[in-house]
């Protein structure tokens, strides 16, 4: 691993362990634990009661340059020492999840581990029937009235289905496997 004597790396697999499987949160603050690139959708936070945990010097970028104000965001610096901090919050309940071509969504996995209801992009997970989806801003903002007007057994419904769903992707063994035969052949 040559890089990894060089620079701090931080190795993220396909693969996620439930570990927290933590009951379902109520607030209605919007947590965003991610990086601020287009695909991301960082932009759906404008105007919207929210927490980011990324890079700030990135996240600024988005306001310097495409005029957004933020003024209800409180940002956090990104530092991996405080991830399980961050999750763990109970002041923020809805996870900005609503992500463009995700390959895997670890921090989707984590918002779910950490009872954060998210709200997804359309094509993540599309086999599976959730509703709280969203393509675009106004989507997004309908989803968090939504999610706001459920009760706490609602939203423990909709968190538990999705993480008991994605509790195929928590078994290290056979993803390893996985893997291997891909790259055994």
């Amino acid at each position: 691993m040559p890089l990894h004597n060089k620079f701090d790396i931080i190795d993220i697999p396909n693969y996620y362990e439930f570990t927290q499987n933590k009951k379902v949160c109520m607030s209605n603050r919007v947590g965003f634990a991610s990086r601020c690139e287009t695909r991301k959708s960082p932009h759906f936070l404008d105007g919207i009661d929210s927490y980011v945990f990324t890079d700030t010097h990135d996240f600024r970028w988005w306001k310097k340059n495409l005029n957004l104000k933020f003024e209800k965001t409180r940002v956090y610096q990104f530092n991996y020492n405080n991830l399980h901090r961050f999750f763990n919050r109970d002041d923020w309940g809805i996870s900005h999840s609503c992500f463009l071509n995700e390959p895997f969504g670890y921090s989707i996995f984590q918002s779910l581990d950490y009872g954060k209801l998210p709200i997804l992009q359309q094509d993540w997970l599309s086999n599976y029937e959730y509703p709280f989806r969203a393509l675009n801003k106004q989507q997004f903002d309908e989803q968090i009235d939504n999610i706001s007007e459920l009760s706490e057994k609602e939203r423990q419904g909709y968190l538990d289905g999705l993480r008991d769903y994605c509790r195929k992707y928590d078994n290290k063994e056979e993803w390893v496997e996985k893997y291997l035969e891909i790259y055994n052949v």
